[in-house]
């Protein structure tokens, strides 16, 4: 069984066309926090292919249902679709609590997913465990 202290509380804000929300969520362990930079990082390299298993990255893991994940929708010269999916204490306030999973498509430059994943490795470093 998993140790709580090492359950992360994610925040996330979103803001889409449809309406804005946040949300606060134990959905992610200290030792699974260098993947989501690492996919990032693999999104640009090439590593990850759109639409097929590896593409997706669950940020819930031990077993459970993902509140937050993210897929990779296409890949272009320097540019990407990436697909936010959030479901459960993730979903929008105006999404009933019936529905599985609401989908938020962002489009980011290769510059940008660079820089998000070393902003995460920087924040993230304080939380690792040895």
């Amino acid at each position: 069984m998993a140790d709580d202290r090492n359950w992360l509380y994610v925040r996330g804000i979103v803001q889409t066309p449809s309406g804005d929300w946040s949300f606060r969520d134990t959905c992610l362990e200290t030792w699974d926090t260098p993947d989501v930079s690492a996919w990032l990082r693999a999104v640009v390299d090439g590593r990850v292919e759109p639409e097929n298993a590896e593409g997706i990255l669950d940020l819930y893991f031990s077993g459970a249902e993902p509140n937050v994940s993210l897929g990779l929708e296409s890949r272009s010269e320097g540019s990407t679709r990436i697909q936010l999916h959030f479901s459960a204490e993730c979903l929008p306030p105006w999404v009933d609590a019936a529905e599985i999973e609401y989908e938020v498509v962002v489009t980011a430059s290769f510059e940008e997913l660079l820089r998000a994943a070393a902003e995460w490795n920087s924040e993230s470093v304080a939380f690792l465990m040895g």
